[in-house]
């Protein structure tokens, strides 16, 4: 039988929850990555249909959002949600 016995105290290795040093160095790069590119991103954004936004938005939001929650969209949604954005926008001057 390989590893350690069952009950037996784990000695060594990374601590329970420390990330992979390559996962971390990579989610950094992403991090930097984007910070480095903001205003580009925005301003791509920006020159998205509302639609194509609205899809953008729901592809991001499941890495803020819990694993848990279902975000069943139809048409109809979809069509209050951006009415809903376009209300809470700041006038442009």
């Amino acid at each position: 039988m390989k590893g350690r016995k069952i009950g037996t105290i784990k000695t060594g290795g990374r601590a329970k929850g420390t990330p992979n040093k390559t996962t971390k160095e990579i989610k950094e790069c992403i991090v930097n990555l984007v910070s480095n590119n903001i205003d580009l991103l925005i301003d791509d954004i920006k020159q998205l249909e509302p639609k194509d936004r609205v899809y953008l938005l729901d592809k991001l939001l499941k890495y803020v959002l819990p694993q848990n929650i279902e975000i069943n969209n139809t048409e109809n949604d979809i069509k209050k949600f951006v009415i809903r954005i376009k209300k809470n926008q700041p006038k442009e001057d």
